[in-house]
């Protein structure tokens, strides 16, 4: 668990990500990011349970290798302008349905999954993990608390959000959960933000609290990386790409996320095979009455 460890320990002064795109009232809380841990099928219980917040809180991020061609701009913008780009960046939907691909890559393991995710604003979360195929696992987030169905093992584990927190060790909560969900990122006070020009699009630094944030946006000021780095210089970096626009919006298909710091450096790929947004969907989820809570 040394490399999950490494790679949330940074993010400990993180403020909450705000679900909609606008960030002038931003509220600062911290939240959980975990790289998935899941090796293989035997001895699923203890590690199901990271497989499956992992892909619920890193599908928040955009990210990985784009396939746009790169060219030199000639375009100019505004510096209200370029910081639109990146508040525009963020949606606020009714409800979000992502299914795909799921790599880990570090210098302990190489692993990889499918999932599907199942968002309803302010009302549920629902994630499936599957690995070759299989269901192993299914969890559900409500408001008030979460459940995990380890489907190989026949059992479930039913927490309060409150536990959640105490299991993470982290201040998480619903809101949280469902603003990663959907890509959004985190806004650095605007007021910070310096703009630097280049031949290729734009960098905007800018700084929340002791927390530094750097964007990356192309001549289209479409955003294309994030990085955040902490006072102890570790830092994570999300790259977008594929991007593809669904109902009048852009939409990185492809993202990756790669996390620095003293105690291991790790990187995940998220590949979207299919996105809806703001489509209705029955969203099934319970608990078999053979299933034993744990």
């Amino acid at each position: 668990m040394e490399l999950i460890n490494s790679l949330i320990n940074w993010k400990k002064n993180i403020k909450r990500i705000p679900l909609t795109g606008q960030s002038s009232h931003i509220k600062k809380k911290h939240i959980y990011l975990s790289l998935i841990y899941y090796d293989n099928m035997k001895g699923l219980v203890s590690n199901v349970t990271f497989f499956v917040i992992g892909v619920m809180l890193v599908l928040a991020f955009p990210s990985c290798k784009g396939t746009k061609s790169i060219t030199k701009t000639n375009k100019s913008y505004t510096r209200g302008q370029i910081i639109n780009g990146i508040l525009n960046h963020n949606i606020d939907p009714s409800t979000y349905f992502a299914s795909g691909d799921i790599d880990l890559e570090s210098t302990e393991q190489s692993i990889s999954g499918n999932f599907d995710a199942r968002i309803k604003k302010d009302s549920i979360v629902i994630i499936s993990a599957r690995k070759l195929g299989v269901e192993a696992a299914r969890l559900r987030i409500l408001p008030s608390e979460y459940t995990i169905l380890y489907k190989l093992e026949g059992v479930y584990q039913q927490e309060s959000i409150s536990g959640l927190r105490q299991y993470t060790g982290f201040d998480v909560d619903f809101d949280d959960m469902q603003a990663l969900l959907i890509n959004n990122v985190i806004i650095a006070d605007t007021s910070t933000m310096k703009v630097v020009k280049n031949e290729l699009g734009y960098i905007v630094d800018g700084q929340d609290r002791d927390m530094k944030i750097q964007y990356v946006l192309d001549q289209d000021l479409q955003l294309i990386k994030v990085t955040y780095t902490d006072i102890r210089r570790q830092s994570m970096t999300i790259t977008m790409s594929d991007y593809r626009k669904l109902n009048g919006h852009m939409h990185a298909y492809q993202r990756e996320i790669s996390g620095n710091s003293p105690q291991g450096n790790a990187k995940m790929t998220i590949i979207i095979e299919k996105l809806e947004v703001n489509t209705y969907k029955k969203l099934n989820f319970s608990i078999p009455p053979h299933y034993e809570k744990v």
